[in-house]
Parts: structure tokens; C-alpha cells; sequence
């Protein structure tokens, strides 16, 4: 395209860009959804995002066609086309978020229900509805506007940043961070917030990422490797692609420049596209809440309102049959109907989640979705992580195992406190690891760190006048510490790493000790996948003997291994491929470390483990080492079965397996038997692990990843003002306001509580309490009308339909001790009323009472001190006012209701029903399978004919290539453990 392109700015959703071409204008249509812009491509004839570099380019394309930066009129035609690349958020205007909330159906509602009410004189309670639906909106608004703010200040540093790039045509230019594009080629001089993602081309740098993974450990980024090949360079190899990769909001707190130039950075993302444009979007447009409570809680509105209008239509036909004014007729029937929907309704629903929130803010844990609380209730999965959340964050390092002439040598305990004795295990264990100096102080994995300061070794930076390298003066030099033994070498250099990656489960460097012409490979990592790249004469026959000897102990093992690399000259150091430099290796020997667990592992576990919460292992680490750590924390029985499930990818012309191995007592199986009945799954990479979590929802399960009443209106048209008056705001508002104050129980249920409002128990509870409340006031009703003193209704009575002008009149009843009763003209008031007031009043109490349930999920109603004394105390007053013949009271009743378990249990026994959850009819299955579990038998994958279920959370951003597939280079190895 040539020509200036120009944006027509129409509204936020529709932009369009023009571009002249001589006489020619050609449209680009863009839209804008959730801060993500789309132009229209007519080639293909849909929208394409744009902000971003397309991920189909090749490493080569990176290098070449874009290293060198863009010219002045690519920048400025993808300028009008991505947007400026800032992340901004709006503070709503109060106006606004008023009108928001106040445009609410439910308040929309509200307010008709309290002008209705307000014009038949019910004004008390309406007030008191307005004061609280007025505190509600300004605490709702006032909460809205200081998250605004605060999201707003959290991003607003990000559009001011003034970085370097690279122009084609201009050279070097310094320009607000805002103008970037993707494509720019961005210069790294030093310390710096970035402020979009950009692919590292030359160079490397050390990040701080902690704010998108809460990590404080430095993060070292190498180059993209510079290839000639056209695989997309985030499949170029089996290495995560996050390592070349520096995200926006992370801090650049070292660069190592690795030749005379600058480092570079080709602009991947910008804007809203970026890793902190996802994260701000997440906050802005939050996950829809998928949770049955509340679409059940929808449902029982609707059945609500249905209920209305039947009752409305009722009223409707009542009147025009006594022949009340149309004005009545309409007035009283839509008060029924709005009656059906409780005014403190939102009050009722959200009370429970802020008293929950304040108790989980006193244990310092705070909630981002205060909805998702509800939720923890109904957990019955959590899955661990092992190391740092079972176990301590901190490793120990109890000895060495050294190689020799195929051999396993003898143990070097560090705890005799002798130096590990110069050689090349303890050259690979003071140069293989991601270490850097900063500010004068060693940061890092905290496993590195220990490793590292074994060896008594020190590091600083380089200085190319004390030691010949023929390097740049940007790389580590590691030395002898005045502790460390006796060394022949003075100094080794760190000439490049190949950072350590969960789904390689290894890292390298390579070094060059001081004196020699040539370099050295030292590789660390998971035993079994180091064994891989050594020559296999360098390994014990008994390596996996001696391997499972420490892991059953607990201990995590790594392995070190080493090789001579033999180059021409120092710049071909960087041009190596990791697959050349990671092979031929020699076995080195084994780092044995001490994982201890937690204090707190063995009760937490033990605690759900009583609440009958299944609890799952996840992790990165050996298998056997995760065996012994579920032993140890009693995550598993020590004297549980056990068969190990070891699941290989195609290898050449051999399909994928699953191969099943009785192993001492333990057990195990495939697809979703292995969900069902899992409790480690081992050697997971960090993208498995979250499909594994989503393939356990699948089964219905609630999964936790460590690493939250109805109106009776009966006789609602015969109560007064008064009556509702004490009812409303004395019983029911307080009831709603108190009720869920009372404290969790300290002791996990062996049970969830139902998880939707229209589950069985609930409904039963409902209808039964309904039918005890219908009984009551029936036989009450029926038997007022046997008393000697009982008299119909004064027909000029407001109880006398024809007579009800007034909803609000006065209300007074004049009666002797003698057995006759008057009524005073005027009055609305009834002997069935009077009756089935206190009937009623009673009965709000004691359901509050009753359904106020302590254990097993809550503590005991005493323990809340405000509620149990306002139940005792209106009870007090209802009974006094029964006995002082005082005004009757209007009943109202909304509560939320716990089952009866024992009953409901009884009850699905007799009628023998099943679960729909997905893992409950896989392990009814798996019970009544006499074949399961297999034992010692190995299963092929198909020719792939039938398909197979593949979830594509695996294979996120962790893509294999087919060329190394069949070169056999790498073969990952999944582990799975289970109990039956």
C-alpha cells in the first residue's frame, strides 16, 4: 500500500480507515470489541485482529525482515491501522454508574413497587426501602468509581514510558512508548518497564515477571534463534517459546549484550493485545459466572412473578365480581402482584457475601469476584502443586552421587561439612544454572542458589583483562571461593544458557574454564531425561535401580552430565542449535535433595480428607519422589495399591502407549478412569496441568487448585399497614440482615451443601415448610370461626370489599370480656387477621429458627449474638403483643435454607436415586467392572480410524514439530499415579 492513510473516527465500535491511492479510495473497515480492534480483510471476507505480528513468521523473517526495524511510512500506515499502543481505562463518571445501576431491572421494579405502595399510604416500610436501596447504590456506585481509579492509576504509567527504536530510514529514534507498532525494532539500553511484548533477537536480558506470575525470582530471556527454515517460530522447537519472549509490565533489570550492537527486540503485541492488556481485559470484561445457584436463583424470581400475575388476574376477577371502582380493582390487583417479589431481595442475596468477605479479609485472603465464594461451599476436588506448597519452599541439599567408569562412586555428604572435591561434577554444578549478580547480591531458583553456594564458589562480574576468554565482557565468570577445594581452574565463564523449561524438564550452558582453547556443555535436569542425551555406555546399568533408591525416599533427584564442545572461534557459540550442543553427553552423577514437608500439610490434608474433599497431587517432579510425599503428608494410605501408568508419545513407526505396572501397593488408569481415580499425576508440564484441571470440571467436579425464603399471601389482603410495618422491617429485614452473619463451622463437612436452589432437599424443605405453614393457619382460620364470639366482617368495614377505597385506613378493634366484639366502621381489620397474626409471626420465627442450622457447615445459631437476640426479642414482643391485644402483624418471610441430609439421604435410598455428576457414574462403572484395574499389559494407540479426544490446552504453546517427532530427539514421559 502507498499513499497516507487516514481514520475516520465515526463512534467507539466503528472505525474506518481511507486510503488514497491517485483517484482510488479503498475502505478499511475496523471494529472495536472489548478493547481489541478487527479490520475487514476482503480477501478472506471476515475480520482479522490486528496489534499484532502474525505468528506464522519464521524465525528468519524476525531476524531479517524485521531486526533492522520498519521505515517512517510502514510505522505511520500501521500506526492508523493498530491503534496507539496504550492501555487505557476510563474512570466512569458518576452520572454514569448511576444511571447504570439505577437502569437495573430489579430496581426498575422496585421503584414502581414503592410508588404503588406510596400512593396507597403503606409509606413506613417504603421509606425504609428507599433508605436502604439509597445506601445500597452510593456503597455499589462509590465501589465502582474507587475500583475505576484504581485500575486507571495501575495503567497509567504504562502509556509514558520513552523508549529507543530502531528506523529503517532514520536511524536510531526516541519516541513515547504509545507510537509503537508491531514490527518496531525496540533497543534495550538498560533497566526498563516494558511496555509492549516484543521477541528478544539479540542478546539477553534478566526480567523480573512477578507481575503476571507473582514470582519475585529473575527470569533470564535468550535470543530467537536466527534459522533459515519457514516452521513459525514459536514451533521452532520444542523449547517453551516464552524464553525468547519479554512481556509487557515486566521489569528489564539486567541486559547482556552479546556482541558490539545493542540488544534488540522485535515488537510482538501492543496495546490490549499484550500479556497486561489480557490482564486489565480480565478485570474490564470478567469470566461470565457459570453457577447454578444463581441461575436457579433467577428461576425462583420468575416462578415468583408467574405466581403474581395468577394471583393478580385472581384479585382482578374477585373485585369485579364484588363491583369495586376499576381504580381499586387495578390498584389492589398490581399491589398483589408486586408483593410476589421481595423489595429486600437484593439485600437478602448479597448480605451473605459481603459478611463472608469480611471473615476472609480478617484471615487475609481476598476475593477479585466476591460471586465466587458461593462456590468454594461446593469444592470437592483440590488439586496441590508439591514443591513449595506440601513442601517447603526451600531445598537442602544431602549429597552428591558422582559417576566414574560406568559406575555409581561413593556418596559425598554435605553433611559432613567437607568441600565437594574439584572435578567436573562440581564444575557443572558452579556454572549449570540461571543465577545472576545483582547489586552485588546472588539472585535466583532457590534450587540453583543451594547448588550453586555447595560448592563454595563465587561469582562476579567479568573482567576481560584478568581472564582470557575471548569473549564480551557481558558474561559470568564464576570463581573459586576461599572455602571451595582446591582447584587447578581459576575461573570458569558462562558463555550462553539454554534456560531450564517445565515441558523440556532440563537446562544447559555453555562455559569455558580459564586456560582452555576449548568449551564446555553442562546439562542439569530430570534424571530420566538427562540419561536421554548421554552416550550410553557414560550410564550405570543400574540407574534406575539407584534413581528409585533416593525418590522412594522422598529425596528430588537431579542429574548432571557434560561434554567438550570443540568450536572455531567464540561468535560460533551463538549460532548453535540446542539440539547440536545437547547430545553425546557424559553422566556426570546425581544431586540429591531434601524436600521436607510443610507443618501444615499432614492437618490440611487430614482435614479434607474427613470432609471427604478428594485430594490430587499435580506436579513437574519424578514420580516416586511424589509417592513418598503423599505417603509422608498421608495424602495416600501407606498400605494402599498402587499401579503406575506410564503414557509415551509416537515414536517412528512406534504408536503412543499406555503401559499399566503394579508397583509394591499402588494403582491406576486411562482416559477418564485415570481422572476418576488419579491422586499424582507426575512430570507435568505447566499447560497440563491446567487441561488437567479443566478435564476434571468436565466430570463435574468443583475443583480447587492450590499452588470460596418465600412470602406467604394467604390472607394478604385482610392485614394492615401496621402489621407489614413490623413484620417487614422488625422480622424479615432484620432476619435478612443478620441470618448469614453466623461463622463458618472451624471443620469441614464430610458433604457439600446443594449446590442450586431447585436441588430435591431444598425443594422438599420449601414444600414441606409450606404445607406445616398451610396447616397451621388453615386449622386457625377454621377454628376462630367455632368461637361463641366469633362474627362475620361489619359491612361497612375496609374489610367489606365494596367498601376498601383506602388501603391505608386506620385500623381498630373494640372488644368486651363478655363474648361480643364490635367493630368500629372504618377499620380493616378481621377476626380471621387477628387470629392468624401471631399464627403466623410465630411461625416467621421459628422457620428463621429452624433453618438458622449450625453444623456441619455453620457454627451454632448461639454463636450469633445479634441474630439469636433479635429472634428471642421479637418472639418476646410478638407474645406480648398477643397477650396485650396490641395491632396485628403483616407476615413475611424470606430465608435462605439448609437440607436435611439424614432425611434426604433416607429419602434418595428408598427411591434409589443416581448421581448425574459425571466421575459418580464413571466410578459406578468402574465398580461393576471386574477388569479394571489392568495390571502389566500395555495398550497401543489406533491408526487413529475412530479419533481420539484431544484437549488443546496441551498442546498450547508447547508444539512438537513432525521432524522431531520422527528424529526421536525428544520423547516426553508422563507419569500418572492412583488409589483405588
Amino acid at each position: 500500500m502507498t499513499g497516507p492513510l487516514q481514520m475516520e473516527e465515526k463512534s467507539e465500535e466503528d472505525h474506518r480507515a481511507l486510503l488514497n491511492q491517485g483517484e482510488e479510495n479503498e475502505l478499511l473497515r475496523c471494529i472495536q470489541v472489548q478493547k481489541i480492534r478487527y479490520v475487514w480483510d476482503y480477501l478472506e471476507k471476515r475480520f482479522q485482529k490486528v496489534g499484532l505480528l502474525e505468528d506464522s513468521n519464521s524465525c528468519y523473517d524476525i531476524h531479517h525482515t524485521f531486526g533492522l526495524g520498519l521505515t517512517s511510512e510502514e510505522q505511520e500506515i500501521r500506526r492508523l491501522v493498530c491503534g496507539p499502543n496504550a492501555i487505557e481505562v476510563e474512570i466512569q463518571p458518576i452520572w454514569k454508574l448511576l444511571v447504570k445501576q439505577v437502569l437495573n431491572p430489579f430496581y426498575v421494579f422496585q421503584a414502581f413497587t414503592l410508588t404503588l405502595w406510596l400512593s396507597q399510604g403503606y409509606i413506613e416500610y417504603s421509606v425504609a426501602i428507599i433508605i436502604l436501596t439509597i445506601i445500597s447504590i452510593v456503597l455499589s456506585v462509590y465501589d465502582l468509581r474507587q475500583q475505576s481509579v484504581k485500575l486507571h492509576n495501575l495503567v497509567e504509567d504504562h502509556n509514558k514510558v520513552r523508549v529507543t527504536i530502531l528506523v529503517k530510514d532514520k536511524g536510531l529514534q526516541e519516541l513515547e512508548s504509545r507510537l509503537l507498532v508491531p514490527g518496531d525494532t525496540l533497543i534495550l539500553p538498560g533497566k526498563l518497564s516494558l511496555p509492549c511484548d516484543a521477541v528478544l533477537i539479540d542478546g539477553s536480558c534478566v526480567v523480573n515477571e512477578g507481575m503476571l506470575t507473582g514470582e519475585s525470582i529473575p527470569v533470564t530471556k535468550t535470543p530467537l534463534p536466527e534459522t533459515e527454515n519457514t516452521m513459525p517460530w514459536k514451533c521452532h522447537s520444542l523449547e517453551d517459546y516464552r524464553k525468547h519472549v519479554l512481556f509487557c509490565g515486566t521489569e528489564v533489570i539486567q541486559v547482556k549484550p552479546s556482541g558490539q550492537g545493542p540488544i534488540r527486540a522485535v515488537v510482538l503485541q501492543t496495546g490490549y493485545n499484550t500479556a497486561k492488556g489480557d490482564l486489565v481485559r480480565s478485570i474490564l470484561y470478567p469470566r461470565p459466572l457459570n453457577f447454578k445457584l444463581y441461575s436457579d436463583a433467577f428461576k425462583f424470581i420468575v416462578f415468583l412473578a408467574c405466581l403474581g400475575v395468577v394471583g393478580f388476574f385472581y384479585a382482578l376477577g374477585v373485585y369485579m365480581y364484588h363491583e369495586v371502582s376499576p381504580r381499586d380493582t387495578a390498584t389492589m390487583a398490581l399491589i398483589l402482584l408486586t408483593v410476589t417479589v421481595p423489595p429486600v431481595l437484593p439485600a437478602a442475596l448479597t448480605i451473605g457475601i459481603v459478611y463472608a468477605q469480611k471473615r476472609l479479609k480478617k484471615k487475609k485472603i481476598f476475593c477479585i469476584s466476591p460471586q465466587r465464594i458461593n462456590m468454594c461451599g461446593q469444592i470437592n476436588l483440590v488439586c496441590f502443586d508439591k514443591t513449595g506448597t506440601l513442601t517447603e519452599d526451600g531445598l537442602d541439599l544431602w549429597g552428591t552421587v558422582p559417576t566414574a567408569n560406568n559406575c555409581f562412586q561413593k556418596v559425598h555428604s554435605f553433611a559432613s561439612g567437607k568441600a565437594l572435591p574439584w572435578g567436573p561434577l562440581c564444575a557443572a554444578m558452579a556454572s549449570c544454572h540461571s543465577l545472576i549478580l545483582l547489586d552485588g547480591t546472588i539472585q535466583g531458583d532457590p534450587l540453583d542458589l543451594k547448588m550453586f553456594e555447595s560448592t563454595a564458589w563465587k561469582m562476579e562480574d567479568c573482567d576481560v583483562n584478568s581472564y582470557k576468554f575471548g569473549m564480551s565482557d557481558s558474561n559470568t565468570i564464576i570463581k573459586p571461593g576461599p572455602e571451595a577445594s582446591r582447584s587447578p581452574v581459576e575461573a570458569i565463564a558462562i558463555l550462553r544458557q539454554f534456560p531450564f523449561s517445565s515441558s523440556l524438564q532440563r537446562m544447559s550452558v555453555i562455559a569455558q574454564l580459564a586456560g582452555e582453547d576449548h568449551f564446555r556443555v553442562y546439562m542439569k535436569g530430570a534424571p530420566e531425561m538427562v540419561a536421554r542425551f548421554c552416550r550410553p555406555e557414560t550410564v550405570p546399568k543400574n540407574f534406575p535401580q539407584e534413581l528409585r533408591n533416593y525418590t522412594v525416599q522422598g529425596f528430588r533427584v537431579i542429574a548432571l552430565a557434560h561434554k567438550a564442545l570443540k568450536l572455531g572461534k567464540f561468535s560460533d557459540v551463538e549460532r548453535l542449535a540446542r539440539e547440536k550442543v545437547e547430545s553425546e553427553l557424559t553422566l556426570l552423577g546425581l544431586l540429591i535433595m531434601e524436600n521436607r514437608l510443610k507443618k501444615e500439610t499432614k492437618p490440611v490434608l487430614k482435614e479434607l480428607s474427613e470432609a471427604r474433599i478428594r485430594t490430587v497431587m499435580i506436579t513437574g517432579d519424578n514420580l516416586q519422589t511424589a509417592i513418598t510425599v503423599a505417603k509422608n503428608s498421608e495424602m495416600i494410605s501407606p498400605s494402599s495399591q498402587v499401579i503406575i501408568v506410564e503414557a509415551s508419545e509416537p515414536e517412528e513407526h512406534i504408536p503412543a502407549s499406555v503401559t499399566w505396572q503394579l508397583v509394591e501397593n499402588q494403582e491406576m488408569g486411562p482416559g477418564k478412569k485415570i481422572l476418576v481415580n488419579g491422586t499424582i499425576f507426575a512430570r507435568m508440564s505447566p499447560g497440563q496441568k491446567s487441561s488437567l484441571v479443566e478435564e476434571f470440571q468436565k466430570l463435574n467436579y468443583y475443583v480447587g487448585m492450590c499452588g470460596d425464603g418465600a412470602n406467604d399471601c394467604g390472607q394478604l389482603q385482610l392485614f394492615g399497614n401496621y402489621q407489614y410495618l413490623m413484620q417487614d422491617i422488625a422480622i424479615t429485614l432484620m432476619v435478612c440482615l443478620t441470618m448469614s452473619s453466623t461463622h463458618a463451622y472451624p471443620k469441614l463437612a464430610p458433604y457439600r451443601p446443594a449446590g442450586q436452589l431447585l436441588s430435591p432437599p431444598l425443594l422438599l424443605s420449601v414444600f414441606l415448610n409450606s404445607c406445616f405453614t398451610c396447616i397451621v393457619q388453615i386449622c386457625a382460620f377454621l377454628h376462630v370461626k367455632q368461637q361463641p364470639w366469633y362474627c362475620e366482617v361489619y359491612r361497612d368495614s375496609e374489610c367489606f370489599l365494596a367498601n376498601q377505597s383506602n388501603f391505608s385506613s386506620n385500623v381498630s378493634l373494640e372488644r368486651n370480656w363478655t363474648g361480643n366484639a364490635t367493630l368500629v366502621p372504618g377499620s380493616i381489620l378481621s377476626f380471621e387477621s387477628t387470629t392468624l397474626w401471631p399464627i403466623t409471626t410465630i411461625n416467621c420465627i421459628t422457620v428463621a429458627f429452624i433453618f438458622s442450622k449450625g453444623k456441619p457447615f455453620r457454627k451454632p445459631i448461639y454463636t450469633n449474638y445479634i441474630f439469636s437476640f433479635l429472634l428471642i426479642s421479637a418472639l418476646g414482643l410478638t407474645i406480648f403483643i398477643l397477650f396485650s391485644d396490641f395491632q396485628d402483624i403483616y407476615h413475611g418471610m424470606e430465608d435462605a435454607i439448609l437440607q436435611n441430609r439424614e432425611f434426604w439421604l433416607l429419602i434418595k435410598n428408598e427411591f434409589g436415586f443416581n448421581s448425574k455428576s459425571q466421575y459418580r457414574i464413571w466410578q459406578k462403572k468402574l465398580a461393576e467392572d471386574s477388569t479394571w484395574p489392568p495390571i502389566n499389559r500395555t495398550d497401543y494407540a489406533g491408526d487413529g480410524k475412530n479419533g481420539f479426544y484431544i484437549n488443546k490446552g496441551y498442546e498450547n504453546h508447547e508444539l512438537v514439530s513432525k521432524e522431531k517427532l520422527k528424529s526421536g530427539d525428544q520423547i516426553k514421559e508422563q507419569h500418572f499415579w492412583t488409589r483405588l
